[in-house]
């Protein structure tokens, strides 16, 4: 079994103070359910390969190349996304199966991957700032 990536110190902490998975309501979305620290590493099933979960968006990246034009997808403004940033994100947790993930390249924003329609939405600039607005969610 591989290691984690390199991740933020808040982020590391968050893992750190929480060993199952919970959910959050963000931005009147309700069901965030962010990964545990033991999930982040096992494998998932993207269109029939094996990825660790924490490297999913290698597998959708995969496929949008193959259908999308180009080398990018596109974020909510209509800008271009490079696939190779997408396939570098680190996913943390998803709902209703759009993945919540880490951005390396961005300081670690906080961004989520929209299955329908292949495209990405920036929540936040960091974890710390996308917690500090979600509230936990008992359902």
């Amino acid at each position: 079994m591989s290691t984690l990536p390199e991740l933020p110190a808040e982020y590391t902490a968050f893992l750190e103070s929480h060993s199952n998975d919970l959910r959050y309501e963000y931005d009147d979305e309700d069901g965030w359910e962010l990964a545990a620290s033991k999930e982040l590493l096992e494998s998932i099933n993207i269109n029939g390969k094996k990825h660790p979960y924490i490297h999913q968006l290698r597998g959708f990246t995969a496929t949008l190349r193959g259908v999308f034009p180009g080398d990018a997808t596109t974020d909510d403004n209509g800008e271009d996304y490079a696939f190779d940033r997408l396939e570098a994100g680190l996913a943390i947790g998803d709902q209703n199966s759009d993945t919540i993930f880490l951005d390396p390249s961005d300081g670690f924003s906080v961004w989520c991957f929209r299955h329908d329609g292949g495209y990405v939405q920036k929540l936040e600039k960091s974890f710390a700032k996308w917690l500090s607005k979600a509230k936990p969610d008992e359902a």
